[in-house]
């Protein structure tokens, strides 16, 4: 299955790992690049760019609420 994450901080990164763990297609995005990037190769899944998250079965929401909306947006 293919999952796209948003947002790499805890919650976000313990939902990577353990679904990369799992043996899904594990993408994660978020407005930190670098936290993106350090989130991915710790966990195994892949960093993309906002604008470049690809459609997914199933896309985790894991920021703050008051987050929620503009990260949304940022991935269209």
């Amino acid at each position: 299955m293919k999952i796209t994450i948003i947002g790499a901080g805890n919650m976000g990164a313990a939902f990577a790992g353990q679904l990369v763990k799992a043996g899904h297609d594990v993408q994660i995005t978020s407005r930190d690049a670098g936290k993106t990037e350090t989130v991915a190769a710790e966990t195994g899944a892949r960093a993309v760019a906002p604008t470049e998250a690809q459609s997914s079965d199933i896309i985790v929401l894991a920021t703050f609420y008051i987050d929620a909306v503009d990260a949304l947006q940022s991935v269209g």
